[in-house]
C-alpha cells in the first residue's frame, strides 16, 4: 500500500511539474524570440 501511494504522490508531482513547466516554457520561447527579433536580427542587417 506505502508504495502505491508513493507512486501516487510522484504521478501528481510529475503531472504538476509539467503543468507548471509548460508555461514556463511558452514564456522562455516568447522572451528568446523577442531578444532574437530586437538583437540579432539588427545585426545582421
Amino acid at each position: 500500500m506505502v508504495i502505491i501511494a508513493h507512486c501516487q504522490v510522484g504521478n501528481y508531482v510529475i503531472l504538476t511539474a509539467a503543468v507548471l513547466h509548460a508555461p514556463l516554457a511558452a514564456l522562455s520561447a516568447l522572451v528568446a524570440l523577442r531578444f532574437t527579433q530586437q538583437i540579432i536580427l539588427p545585426a545582421i542587417k
